[in-house]
């Protein structure tokens, strides 16, 4: 089977195609240009053009240049006669060709580009949504955590009220003893939860009365020590009014010994207790300005807290 060898009409590229694709159309590889494939000769039709006779093929010739003649002297008397016209250009198809697909491709890029758009705004607002709805859950979630505060706060904010309100009923106790008994209600209270400034304010109360419980067993000891030292004096007084007695009234005369020493040991005591307040004026001064600090402090947490819960803190004392 022979190739069929043949040009392309546009850009005269030599071509070749297999002889049963005679008839068929193709595609030229260089401009594009669909192009029929021609059919081959048969071998009676090229026997009877070998068979044409010269003259026959001079006559043929010269006919051909007599019409071209023919045709060239009319186009020039055409164009001496009548104004010239501009002759359209031959489409050049592979610029053509070039261009369509420059077109196609430009609009591809626009049509990817508006794609690439379209989910980049998807997502955008995809992103949108889910910090706002972050943002949404994440304010309930601070509103539900100062609402358990504000009650653990009141909670704990009654409670302090209640001890303050308790220690009424150990007035029995001595100084130092109310103080601790004080100290150990604050200590009872749950904390759990509540407001960090109140508790600090509870730990800042604690730490005050557990000083002040400390200065003032200290001061009631040597207040004690001076009691029993009047009250050994009182005694000796006595015993040395007995055994100095007349004999008539040893009773009164034991009192009397009693009464003598007793007020001179009371004032020796009274002398050496006012010392010892000397020595304790100032930790007593620091122990009545932290319960007056403390007792302003409550005031100014009522009324902050109040502001922060919206929720009325009464300090009831």
């Amino acid at each position: 089977m022979s190739d069929i060898p043949f040009n392309c009409p546009s850009c005269q590229q030599s071509l070749e195609a297999p002889s049963d694709m005679a008839g068929t159309s193709v595609a030229c590889p260089t401009c594009n240009t669909t192009i029929l494939v021609p059919r081959p000769a048969t071998p009676s039709q090229a026997r009877a053009f070998r068979s044409v006779p010269l003259l026959t093929t001079l006559v043929g010739v010269l006919c051909l240049a007599l019409i071209g003649a023919v045709i060239a002297i009319v186009a020039l008397s055409r164009s001496r006669t009548s104004p010239e016209t501009p002759v359209a250009p031959i489409e050049n198809t592979t610029a053509a060709a070039d261009a369509r697909r420059l077109e196609e491709d430009v609009a591809r890029e626009a049509a990817q580009q508006r794609e690439r758009e379209r989910m980049r705004q998807e997502r955008e607002a995809q992103r949108l949504a889910e910090e706002k709805a972050q943002q949404k859950q994440e304010t309930r979630r601070l509103a539900e955590e100062k609402a358990r505060i504000r009650n653990a706060t009141l909670r704990a904010w009654n409670a302090l009220q209640a001890a303050d309100n308790a220690m009424r009923q150990y007035q029995n106790l001595t100084p130092s003893q109310r103080q601790q008994q004080q100290a150990y209600l604050y200590s009872q209270v749950d904390l759990a939860g509540v407001d960090p400034i109140l508790q600090e304010h509870f730990r800042d109360s604690i730490s005050v009365c557990k000083y002040s419980a400390q200065i003032l067993a200290q001061l009631e000891a040597e207040y004690a020590k001076t009691q029993e030292n009047t009250a050994a004096a009182a005694g000796l007084g006595a015993l040395l009014g007995a055994a100095g007695s007349d004999g008539y009234n040893p009773q009164a005369d034991a009192l009397g010994g009693a009464l003598l020493l007793g007020i001179i040991g009371g004032a020796v005591g009274e002398a050496q207790w006012q010392e010892t307040l000397n020595t304790y004026k100032p930790y007593l001064e620091r122990i009545v300005a932290e319960h007056r600090r403390i007792a302003q402090r409550d005031i100014d947490i009522a009324e902050e807290l109040s502001k922060k819960y919206d929720t009325v803190f009464i300090d009831a004392f």
